[in-house]
């Protein structure tokens, strides 16, 4: 699943891209049950009973992708395959769009979703979907003292914690098991277990894997699609980087020893069995 980093750099992608100040001229849906239009956008424009609005910003919160309109907002989920094309119209088609919006440009922003858990929200109240998402990793909010609070009394494991989107938004399997490996802490340590240094550390860990994941223009995983398209074909890098991540049977490049596959939370968490051992309370 895309997760803050690629979610990150597709906003990125799409301002640099030029899209801010664009008008959105017409929607296209291919498969209905990817758009929830509470505000009858794709049908006003069809019909013509509505001028063409503007994109006015394009925004990140966690995992969602705000495009922001004169009135109300394109909001934008990856879900586990989606990825957002900004393509020229003579771009061969994928043959999994899902929706299609076209800019005043004339190119194509593409919403492509294998597997349909994407989706796109068209709402004139966007925070009734983002407003209950936690503190942005990458801001000042998130320090270390708030992280120690938070903590502090839980008894739930460390990587449920990380992955509960109210408390710390963004974030998931990828980079939780990337922080984790870079502080040593096993997942299914308690987290008020956790030392005050450990708790600096991994504070640490988590900003420095999301930022270099976004340095690296993003993971990518299987056949290797980025989440976005750009001239010059920039392509996501930070697989190559990954320590734990998908390092199955490879050697910890901290200790050597063999990096494993474990099941936590009903999914699969890669970890050093040796580095990160779990440690009572």
């Amino acid at each position: 699943m895309p997760e803050l980093p690629e979610v990150e750099h597709s906003c990125r992608a799409l301002a640099a891209a030029g899209c801010c100040g664009l008008r959105l001229q017409r929607i296209i849906v291919h498969n209905q049950s990817s758009l929830q239009d509470e505000i009858d956008l794709a049908q006003n424009l069809a019909r013509g009973t509505l001028a063409p609005p503007a994109i006015k910003q394009i925004a990140r919160r966690g995992k969602w992708i705000i495009l922001k309109l004169q009135r109300g907002a394109l909001l934008v989920h990856l879900g586990m395959s989606g990825r957002l094309w900004l393509v020229e119209t003579n771009q061969p088609a994928s043959g999994y769009e899902r929706l299609v919006a076209i800019l005043s440009d004339s190119r194509q922003l593409r919403f492509h979703d294998p597997r349909k858990f994407g989706k796109v929200i068209c709402t004139a109240q966007p925070y009734s979907y983002i407003g209950h998402l936690g503190v942005e990793p990458l801001t000042d909010d998130f320090t270390v003292a708030w992280f120690t609070k938070l903590l502090r009394g839980r008894s739930q494991i460390i990587k449920a914690l990380l992955f509960n989107q109210q408390l710390v938004a963004g974030l998931g399997n990828i980079y939780i098991d990337e922080a984790l490996w870079e502080t040593a802490l096993h997942p299914c340590r308690a987290a008020s277990s956790l030392s005050n240094a450990e708790v600096a550390g991994l504070h640490h860990a988590i900003g420095k894997v999301l930022e270099r994941g976004i340095k690296n223009c993003g993971t990518s995983l299987g056949k290797g699609m980025p989440n976005f398209v750009l001239p010059g074909n920039s392509q996501p890098t930070n697989q190559e980087h990954l320590q734990a991540y998908g390092q199955v049977d490879r050697p910890c490049s901290r200790c050597g020893n063999i990096i494993i596959k474990i099941k936590v939370l009903q999914r699969g968490s890669h970890i050093c069995p040796h580095c990160q051992r779990l440690k009572s309370a």
